[in-house]
């Protein structure tokens, strides 16, 4: 089933409890604060040069009919229920701007200064703080095809920083927070296989006796998804099985305690891009550009088991909730971690064929309803999410 983008915004208005389904609010966290510096560092607002600025802003552009959004309010917090990066000029990434919407598609707001190369992000716990992937060049130049770099943005100052080593690739599939402050990624550097970081929110060296290592696995790690104020963490590794190839395969690890066990097992496929549910009793991942779900066995994990996935429950939500739109690609699925409306509902991206994305949710019911409009060319989305329910049995 679908409904439209405009005809389901009107349906959950009138919806008691959805503005706190997931934890968002209809506050636009916008602040009577004037002067608020806009940041900055090498290259200058506006450059489009390389160094730590990215590049946008300035004075606005109708070239190809793209009109700069102007200048941002003053924000205490990042307002809305969840995050997307929105390509300004379809098809380009490195035109992005990250934005907030509350999860009926309404009060959009953009939280980057500039555009840029802007791709996978989470918002902090504390809401205020915005980590994000950016791809650059060997010169520092916003570019779709070159290595991550990890950025903290402060939306109450506008400031924008990056964490990891020019030298390395960061970011490697998302990033992820583990708590107010501490940030964990995947990176690669000088070649070496792409292991969990742990790096401090502060951090402005940019030097890798800076950052922890927290993993050491044999073929790598990446796509870190982070339970929030939590020790755990899911993320793909290889496929280790003498038959399955280049295939990938999500694992969930306990770091504090050096537990890690296997979630999927990859028939050849490749395994990107897990999330956890609200209680972490499931496991949202993408295969081959279908979504799937998995159910989690947390005590399995805390057993030291080297299998967690629930045999039986590994489903595709597109032949089983929803119906898949026919050569599109689904990627970056995340189930709702708030009750009330929102209860059951899944959160991804769809690739169209011609290359365009659109965010898309599906209610329990499988009904699916697009939060972007067809004209948005949107290439990830995220809930925002400031805790997890742990009080289960462990």
């Amino acid at each position: 089933m679908s409904a439209s983008w405009r005809s389901w915004t009107f349906l959950l208005m009138s919806g008691a409890g959805l503005f706190s389904a997931c934890g968002g609010s209809s506050d636009s966290g916008a602040s009577a604060d004037q002067g608020v510096p806009t940041g900055g560092g090498a290259g200058g607002e506006g450059t489009g040069g390389g160094g730590d600025t990215p590049r946008g802003g300035g004075a606005p552009e109708t070239d190809g009919g793209v009109v700069d959004p102007g200048p941002l309010p003053s924000l205490r917090t990042v307002p809305g229920d969840l995050t997307y990066t929105e390509r300004v000029r379809p098809g380009d990434a490195t035109t992005a701007h990250v934005y907030s919407i509350l999860a009926d598609g309404t009060l959009r707001q953009r939280l980057t200064p500039r555009e840029g190369a802007w791709g996978e992000h989470a918002v902090g716990p504390d809401k205020r703080h915005v980590a994000l992937v950016r791809r650059v060049d060997a010169e520092g130049n916003d570019s779709a095809e070159g290595r991550g770099e990890v950025w903290v943005l402060d939306v109450r100052t506008r400031e924008q920083w990056p964490l990891t080593p020019e030298s390395c690739d960061a970011g490697i599939g998302g990033v992820g927070w583990r708590d107010d402050v501490q940030l964990i990624f995947a990176m690669r550097c000088e070649g070496s296989d792409p292991q969990l970081y742990l790096a401090s929110k502060e951090i402005r060296s940019r030097e890798v006796s800076d950052l922890l290592q927290l993993t050491d696995f044999d073929g790598g790690a990446t796509d870190a998804f982070t339970a929030v104020r939590t020790g755990i963490v899911a993320h793909v590794r290889p496929c280790t099985e003498a038959d399955c190839g280049d295939a990938t395969e999500v694992w969930v690890s306990e770091l504090d305690l050096e537990l890690s066990c296997r979630l999927t097992r990859s028939s050849g496929g490749a395994d990107r891009h897990p999330a956890f549910n609200v209680d972490l009793s499931a496991v949202t991942y993408a295969r081959d550009g279908r979504t799937h779900r998995i159910g989690l066995n947390v005590r399995a994990l805390y057993g030291g088991e080297a299998e967690c996935g629930l045999a039986g429950t590994d489903v595709v939500l597109g032949d089983d909730l929803w119906e898949s739109t026919q050569g599109a690609v689904e990627d970056y699925p995340q189930m709702a971690t708030g009750g009330g409306l929102l209860a059951g509902a899944v959160l991804f991206v769809e690739r169209a064929a011609e290359g365009r994305g659109r965010v898309r949710l599906s209610d329990r019911m499988g009904t699916l309803v697009d939060l972007t409009p067809p004209t948005v060319d949107a290439s990830y989305a995220r809930w925002v999410v400031d805790a997890f329910d742990t009080s289960g049995e462990r």
